[in-house]
C-alpha cells in the first residue's frame, strides 16, 4: 500500500523500531469507498444465520482471533 501512494510510513522518534503507518490523502478516499462494500458484504454473509447463529459465530471467531495474537510472528 506503501508503493501505491495510498500510506505513508514514520520513523518513531522514541522507538527507532516503530514504524508508524497514516493514510494519505488517496488512501483515505479508498478506505471511504471499500468499507461501504465490506459492510455490505459482511451483512450478506451473515444473513442465513439466526440471531442465536450470529452470536456463536462471533463467539467462536473471536475465540480463534485472541487465541492467536502471534499470528504475525516469525515461525
Amino acid at each position: 500500500m506503501e508503493a501505491k501512494g495510498l500510506l505513508a510510513r514514520a520513523t518513531d522518534t522514541t522507538g527507532k523500531r516503530a514504524k508508524p503507518l497514516s493514510l494519505i490523502p488517496q488512501g483515505r478516499t479508498l478506505l471511504h469507498k471499500v468499507v461501504p462494500l465490506f459492510a455490505h458484504r459482511h451483512v450478506a454473509m451473515l444473513a442465513p444465520l439466526d440471531a442465536a447463529e450470529r452470536q456463536e459465530f462471533d463467539r467462536l471467531i473471536s475465540k480463534i482471533v485472541f487465541a492467536t495474537r502471534k499470528w504475525g510472528e516469525p515461525g
